[in-house]
């Protein structure tokens, strides 16, 4: 399998546009509060302590490299808050961290691994950059602000259930209900309002991943998969926020569309057409919103046109706040309007849209929609070589040309310092020493106009200028025996610190062993019991009374069941109901026997084997019934025959069952 990742320069593509930039950023600086719903004054932003910060953007997202091809591209972009919108999201201050290219889909590690371990060095140390012209050097602290994706590529870089599983949510533990008619997971507003489940904090995961580890078997408890490289700089369940782009405008909206399409008529279907198709749009818009009718055709800049500019935005100027009422009211009237089969991931997220607005901003400033363009950009790819000569004529292109001469040499010198403050694309991090291509091309990529801009000279001084030359190209070759041997030094360096960082990660493998073997076993099946079950009372009698306390939990846990319940409520399934007082007898008895003052790890216990015993108890039930039933029915016939035979059992003596 052809599996590709190019990891770009941090460090670089950051200098690059902050240099660029740096003017914007001190005037944003000062006048941020003109743009209030900008990320820079959301709450994580501002409660964050920075000191002359650089705070990035992440997002990512799968393209099929072709339309007809099984491979897809996806790269890590990233833009910078403290540049102001919407000059952020231009082209050239899009950064790109890396690029993987597979027929299959990444993981977090093999997708974000590498680019996290960047970033944490830079978080560590700090970022000097050169401003130039301004003739100072600062040093500015990096920060991750969020990372954003559709529901497929959150799914990956979390590490957590896809939106089609259980416990799919990042911001809350509601577990779903799979659809009787259609199989899907369902995330119902009923089951939001009646359980109201706890908000996913870091505790909970980091114990579902203790869980995963210690667990023999494959498990996914509240969803996690595997521990993210992303939980080292980032609060997954805050700062990787869901995209309106595709939550609103690219799942819910187009729902919705084929609801409305439904209920009109067509002659009303016809005049939506018609008015439509008289839209006169910018020159701007690449793409305008079609029939009505054909809504199902429609891409997602299509509807985000139609539902921004060609709807009525109704509620534009209220607060963040007061628009929960509103999310809230949609949500319940939603399963009696559009059928309760409607009801998936994407329409529960609503109910955190508002809080995700007073962490980081207004939905549309930390959307995806804008490094959709930069994608795109990606997999375009020009005709022939001429067109890359033109369109790469860079000083980043320019430096890695080498020189035939050392007049030509001093002429580059001249063009790159007089373009220094052109628009650059993408850095990359190849040097231009080792690389096979502009080794190849070398002659095709001497620019012509050098050759037209050489001075007239006479005889002497080209005589001068020839031994002149002579001594520079000496130089030359000598500053590339240099570099050359800094490159080897480099590669040296390198080898040895992955050999130290190959043995810091089995130190910290051992440690984490040490860590576990200390650490009370939390294991699902082998929590540790008490050396005494205490007394707990309920109608005057000891639950735990004639129970050993050597006996497994869930062995203990069945046996006060059946207590408290008689055989033919367990058989019927009365024991599963929670709304039975008897139900919370039975959690409380086990919190006061093995889980005092500690609830999480109930909690986590109680969803994942606590419910599975309880279920159980009823298939067992009817099992020992059958059971009873079946010897029953062996000690009948076999009275039977004994009778047939003319033999009375009850004839026999004892001195005949002992032969």
């Amino acid at each position: 399998m052809n599996t590709e990742f190019v990891l770009f320069s941090i460090a670089d593509e950051i200098r690059r546009v902050v240099k660029n930039n740096i003017d914007l950023i001190e005037f944003f600086r000062i006048h941020k509060a003109e743009f209030p719903y900008d990320i820079v004054n959301g709450d994580l932003y501002v409660n964050r302590v920075k000191n002359n910060p650089i705070t990035l953007i992440l997002g990512s997202d799968g393209k099929p490299t072709f339309k007809s091809s099984k491979t897809s591209v996806w790269p890590v972009l990233c833009t910078i808050a403290e540049i102001p919108p919407p000059i952020r999201d231009y082209q050239q201050n899009v950064m790109l961290f890396g690029l993987y290219h597979s027929p299959v889909g990444p993981t977090a590690e093999s997708l974000l691994g590498k680019i996290v371990k960047a970033i944490e060095r830079l978080r560590r140390t700090g970022l000097t950059i050169d401003l130039g012209a301004r003739d100072k050097i600062q040093t500015f602290d990096v920060h991750v602000q969020l990372i954003v994706g559709d529901f497929p590529a959150r799914s990956k870089f979390n590490s957590l259930s896809g939106h089609a599983g259980y416990f799919a949510c990042s911001r809350c533990l509601i577990n779903g209900v799979r659809c009787k008619a259609h199989q899907h997971i369902l995330y119902t507003w009923l089951e939001y309002r009646t359980k109201c489940p706890v908000e996913h904090t870091n505790e909970n995961m980091n114990i579902s991943f203790d869980l995963i580890e210690t667990s023999r078997k494959t498990i996914r408890p509240n969803g996690a998969i595997v521990k993210s490289p992303l939980c080292s700089i980032l609060s997954i369940q805050k700062q990787s926020v869901f995209d309106y782009f595709h939550t609103c405008l690219k799942v819910h909206l187009p729902v919705l569309i084929s609801k409305w399409v439904k209920l009109l008529s067509k002659v009303d279907l016809n005049k939506a057409d018609i008015y439509l198709s008289g839209i006169l749009y910018p020159h701007s818009f690449n793409r305008h919103p079609k029939k009505l009718s054909m809504f199902d055709q429609w891409k997602a800049s299509q509807m985000r046109t139609f539902f921004l500019y060609v709807s009525l935005p109704l509620l534009i100027h209220l607060d963040v706040l007061a628009m929960r009422p509103f999310i809230e009211c949609s949500l319940e009237q939603f399963p009696s309007i559009y059928d309760e089969c409607n009801e998936l991931l994407s329409i529960h997220v609503h109910v955190h849209l508002w809080e995700q607005c007073l962490q980081h901003g207004a939905l549309a400033f930390h959307s995806i929609f804008k490094m959709y363009h930069q994608r795109t950009c990606l997999t375009q790819r020009p005709n022939n070589n001429a067109s890359i000569v033109q369109h790469e004529r860079t000083p980043v292109l320019e430096r890695r040309v080498p020189p035939q001469s050392p007049h030509q040499f001093s002429q580059q010198q001249h063009y790159i310092q007089n373009n220094e403050n052109s628009n650059r694309p993408y850095s990359s991090d190849i040097h231009s020493l080792s690389s096979q291509r502009f080794h190849g091309n070398q002659n095709a990529r001497i620019l012509n106009q050098v050759n037209n801009v050489a001075p007239t000279m006479s005889p002497s001084t080209k005589r001068k200028f020839d031994e002149l030359m002579v001594e520079n190209g000496k130089k030359l070759n000598q500053l590339v025996d240099a570099v050359e041997s800094l490159v080897q030094e480099q590669r040296e360096v390198t080898e040895g610190l992955r050999v130290l960082n190959k043995t810091t990660s089995q130190s910290q493998k051992y440690m984490r062993q040490l860590i576990k073997s200390i650490k009370v076993d939390v294991t699902p099946n082998k929590y540790a019991s008490q050396p005494q079950l205490p007394v707990y009372m309920h109608n005057e009698q000891n639950l735990f009374s004639s129970i050993s306390s050597d006996l497994p939990i869930t062995t203990i846990l069945c046996r006060v069941i059946r207590k408290l319940y008689s055989t033919e409520e367990i058989e019927n399934g009365v024991a599963e109901n929670e709304h039975d007082e008897r139900f919370q007898i039975v959690k409380n008895a086990m919190v006061a026997a093995f889980f005092v003052d500690e609830p999480v790890k109930f909690d986590i216990f109680w969803q994942q084997i606590g419910k599975k015993h309880i279920g159980g108890q009823k298939r067992a039930q009817k099992c020992r019934n059958k059971k009873l039933k079946t010897n029953h029915i062996l000690n009948s016939e076999d009275n039977s025959h004994s009778n047939e035979d003319g033999n009375d059992p009850s004839s026999y003596s004892e001195s005949d069952f002992d032969n």
